[in-house]
């Protein structure tokens, strides 16, 4: 899970709780396939959505949601153009009705999506009005319907990561620092949101951890542990806290458990897996424990990457190399 689309992703995560009352039990049961990596559920009753109506934005969209999931918990972006033509078409869709606080919802979080695809590609120009009209759109949202909490998710972290993640957009739009009101935002969504309650904690744990406030944060963490026990989005959660706390014996412990989950994935393309060996050998070796670190290394060094994930994991896997042969050397002797 890279990082830095991650934190850009987390503040437009939200669902809506769509007018149409059939569409509800479809997002929600959707929704709940997604938080737990049943992805391949996700996606055909989402597609069931498409299907009965092909003019409701809300299937697109929340099909867009599962398949941006998808990709960010596997680290693999070959339907890229797919996705960024199902948040294209979601926005369309949803320019019919600028009165009514979904539509505008659904608008507002499909060019949101866009936005971050865009700065994904190193794209801030393109990136500037998705930004633009993201947030015009939520906030025009939630002045028609105040109550309308799972908006607040996008907005409370846009309002909070703006000045650390938007790059040299922050040059050019002068972006103050609304830190608070984007922590109060995210709060309010993890209390009263109506479908996303859980990604509103999520979201909120890593604004936390930036705080340094981690108490608050483990508990956010625990409870998504209980309540989604299958899922590894509650792991690298607990794994980013360890991570800030400086927590060595900690990380080595949860890098363990998502290991399990990981090395268990079909087609894989060894991203996280060397991601998560490569953070749990730096820890191991904090410690001088000397075979945690070996053996890490050892397996993070085996797999025959391929070139795209060795491309983004070159550094990492430089390092491991640099690091066994360092422990190689003072064992030899």
């Amino acid at each position: 899970m890279k990082k830095p689309l991650f934190f850009l992703a987390i503040f437009i995560i939200g669902t809506i709780p769509v007018t149409k009352e059939p569409w509800r039990y479809y997002i929600e049961l959707g929704f709940q396939a997604t938080m737990n990596e049943e992805f391949d559920l996700g996606k055909k009753i989402f597609e069931r959505i498409i299907e009965e109506d092909p003019q409701d934005p809300a299937g697109y969209f929340f099909l867009g949601v599962m398949l941006e999931a998808e990709m960010m918990a596997k680290e693999d972006w070959a339907l890229l153009d797919s996705l960024k033509k199902l948040f294209k078409t979601s926005a369309e869709l949803s320019k019919k009705d600028d009165n009514d606080p979904y539509t505008l919802f659904i608008r507002g979080n499909s060019l949101g999506y866009l936005a971050i695809l865009s700065i994904k590609d190193g794209d801030y120009i393109e990136a500037l009005p998705y930004i633009r009209g993201t947030v015009g759109n939520l906030s025009k949202a939630t002045k028609i319907k105040p109550d309308l909490y799972d908006a607040y998710i996008a907005l409370g972290g846009y309002y909070y990561w703006k000045g650390k993640k938007l790059g040299f957009l922050n040059n050019i739009l002068f972006l103050e620092d609304d830190r608070e009101k984007g922590l109060k935002y995210l709060r309010l969504a993890s209390e009263k949101a109506t479908f996303s309650r859980d990604i509103a904690k999520h979201s909120l744990i890593f604004a936390l951890i930036e705080e340094k406030e981690f108490d608050e944060a483990k508990r956010l963490c625990e409870y998504l542990m209980k309540k989604y026990p299958n899922s590894t989005l509650p792991l690298w959660d607990a794994l980013a806290i360890a991570e800030a706390e400086e927590n060595y014996p900690e990380l080595v412990n949860i890098t363990e458990k998502l290991l399990e989950k990981l090395r268990a994935e079909k087609n894989s393309n060894y991203y996280n897996i060397v991601e998560v060996l490569y953070k749990r050998a730096k820890a191991a070796d904090k410690l001088n424990w000397y075979t945690e670190t070996l053996n890490a290394a050892n397996e993070a060094l085996k797999f025959e990457l391929p070139e795209e994930t060795m491309r983004r994991q070159s550094q990492k896997v430089r390092e491991l190399k640099e690091l066994k042969n360092r422990l190689t050397r003072r064992g030899e002797r």
